[in-house]
């Protein structure tokens, strides 16, 4: 469940309403919820002070927790280490169907876009598209690959033809 801290804040910095059903929702099935700072070491790797909201990534698995104090030289968005990048596509939004996409930084954006009715999925930073896979080591060595060979798995399965892209970036771009 929500602290009443965490839903102020899901309300007031993300224009999420914390009693919308589809909050509701990943609330009961344990896809938004608050972490202690301990859960967060056995969930993540990662030390932190304090506790967090846990967003799980419907339907893989995956999962990111927004600290609520990040890091210092850190992601103020932590997933496991060693962890791939994952695409967030909100309950709701079926990828292959939908003509129209909007691609964002990070999961609570995209879930309040997906409140408002946008079709919407979210990277969890601007170069988060790309794969951290065994094609990442190429990149790595300089090796060029085409930009659909680096796709993460969950971008790779769309068929692009025909869609409508917006990409929305966060204001440090």
């Amino acid at each position: 469940m929500l602290c009443e801290a965490h839903k102020s804040r899901l309300s007031f910095h993300y224009a999420i309403d914390p009693e919308r059903s589809e909050i509701q929702d990943l609330e009961k099935s344990g896809q938004l919820k608050t972490v202690t700072s301990l859960e967060i070491e056995q969930l993540s790797g990662w030390r932190v002070e304090g506790s967090g909201i846990y967003i799980g990534y419907p339907g893989n698995g995956a999962f990111v927790i927004r600290p609520d104090n990040p890091l210092p030289d850190g992601p103020k968005y932590i997933h496991p280490r060693e962890e791939p990048n994952h695409l967030f596509i909100p309950p709701g939004l079926d990828l292959a169907k939908s003509q129209d996409l909007w691609i964002t930084e990070g999961e609570l954006k995209a879930l309040a876009g997906s409140l408002l009715g946008l079709p919407i999925a979210a990277l969890g930073g601007v170069w988060s598209w790309r794969t951290s896979g065994e094609e990442a080591s190429l990149l790595a060595n300089g090796e060029k690959l085409k930009d659909d060979e680096a796709l993460l798995p969950e971008l790779a399965q769309v068929n692009w033809d025909g869609k409508k892209v917006t990409l929305l970036y966060d204001s440090d771009i």
